[in-house]
Parts: structure tokens; sequence; C-alpha cells
């Protein structure tokens, strides 16, 4: 017996083939016109930076915040990780560049052969401190417990419900002390907020640091003597070092200068923090 039709059942089918034709044409549309949108442009001449270490040097330190927040992207302009982005810094096979977008975009361009060794020893030993420090990020702070020249005593145990802010630093670090006006002025925005504190763990005697401060003023809480603490305890052989704890005690950030700790200040923390 012949099979037979029914014209509703071939209406149909007829119907729902469109369907999906037309889903598959909207779909690859969709998709070449992602593929067909133009790489996003890095915002300086990737080969003239690295023509010399000042140039490059110059870039590094206006455009590059390897410790902030960005959008990572490999050679390929792939999204990866920040991890993964450090990562491949700490190969010194690449430099980091800032992308023309709307966003904070970083992308990896393969260093030059030609390039001064310098830059390619700079980013790698940039880029091994970012990474041990972006890796700290959650931890528990080690225990502590220290008495400030002031007399005031800080330990894990009654600054519980704080927010810590620490700067690690020496009389004869230039950089640490070049920043003491900036930090002035940090510790005077957050002055009303008791739920805030602001300490320095200096590796210098308290007899050298009392005698230093009378002619440098600087707003925090200093405590003396903590060479072993730097060193052993939170292995730190960078200075300045900034260290923000949440109320729990943990680690939210590690940054290494000024602008840096001002940004994670007003991005980074709580939301009853920000201003």
């Amino acid at each position: 017996m012949g099979q037979t039709f029914c014209p509703k059942a071939l209406l149909f089918m007829f119907r729902r083939t469109s369907s999906i034709l037309i889903a598959l044409i909207l779909i690859f549309s969709v998709l070449s016109c992602k593929n067909n949108e133009p790489p996003l442009e890095p915002d300086t001449d990737v080969s003239l930076l690295q023509q010399d270490f000042i140039t490059w040097w110059n870039y590094q330190s206006n455009s590059i915040r390897l410790a902030g927040n960005f959008t990572a992207l490999d050679q390929n302009s792939e999204k990866i990780s920040k991890e993964e982005f450090l990562q491949d810094l700490t190969t010194g096979d690449y430099i980091p560049i800032q992308l023309k977008s709307p966003d904070n975009s970083y992308k990896l361009f393969p260093i030059k052969d030609n390039a001064p060794v310098s830059i390619k020893q700079t980013i790698k030993s940039t880029a091994t401190t970012e990474l041990k420090f972006y890796k700290m990020e959650g931890a528990d702070f080690p225990d502590f417990h220290w008495t400030a020249l002031t007399g005031n005593e800080y330990s894990s145990k009654n600054t519980q419900g704080k927010i810590l802010v620490i700067k690690c630093w020496f009389i004869n670090c230039y950089a640490c002390i070049k920043e003491f006006p900036d930090l002035n002025e940090l510790v005077n925005t957050y002055k009303d907020r008791e739920d805030i504190a602001f300490i320095s763990l200096a590796l210098d005697k308290k007899p050298a640091l009392e005698e230093f401060l009378k002619k440098n003023n600087f707003n925090y809480q200093v405590v003396p003597d903590q060479s072993d603490f730097l060193k052993n305890d939170l292995n730190i052989r960078y200075y300045p070092t900034h260290f923000i704890l949440d109320k729990d005690g943990k680690v939210l950030k590690v940054v290494t200068n000024f602008e840096d700790l001002e940004e994670a200040m007003k991005y980074d923390l709580e939301p009853e923090v920000k201003n």
C-alpha cells in the first residue's frame, strides 16, 4: 500500500526547517561579525618603545599597572586570567602594552630580539614580584603582636573587625620616604573611619626611627624593629610594600606604590569603604 502525505504535516515540516535555517543563518552572521571585528590597537608604537630603556620605563610607569584591575589578553588577543598574564611576563619574552579600548585592556607582545636586555630583565623581575603578591590575595595574614612608637599595641586578635593598611619600609629607602606626603593625605581622607587603622612596619630600631621622624612627618602608627617579621613571616624583599587586610585578617591587596594603594582603597575594599 502506498504511503500518503498530509498537507498539514508537510507545511509543519517546511516551517520547522525554515526556522532552523534562519537560526543557523543568524548564528553564522553573529560569528562572522565577531570574527571580522578589527583587533584592538596598542596605544603606543611597540617597536619604538623597545629601542631604549628610558623610553620603555616612562611608558611602563605611566601606563601599566600590573597590580590593578585589567582585562588580560595573550599575544593572540585571547582573554586569559591575570595570573596567566603575569606568569607569561615572568618568562621575559613579552612586554605588556595597553590597548585602545573602553575598558582597561593589556596585551602581551613578544619582545624584540634586539631590545635592551635591561627591559627584559626589569619586566621579568617586576612580573615575578607582582605574581607573588597576587597569589597572596585571599590568604590569612600571619599572626602578629606589634607595639608602635606611640605605645599603641596591635595584634591579630585586637584588630579583628578592622581594616588594616600596612606599609613596610626603612629609613634609607628613598621611594619609601618620597610617598610620605601622599600617605599622610590618605590617612587624612579616612580620619573619620574608626574601622580603618594605618600601621607601618619599619626595619629600623626605635632610637633611629624616633630621630628620623622628628624631621619627617608620617601619620601612620610606626612599629620599629620588624626585620625578622618582614623577611621571615612575610618574605618581603621589595620596599615599599603595602598590604590591605580585610576585617577577618585576610589579605585583600599587596602593592608596591602609593598609586596602586590609592586605587585599591577606592575599588578593592568592601563597599562601605568606597567613597
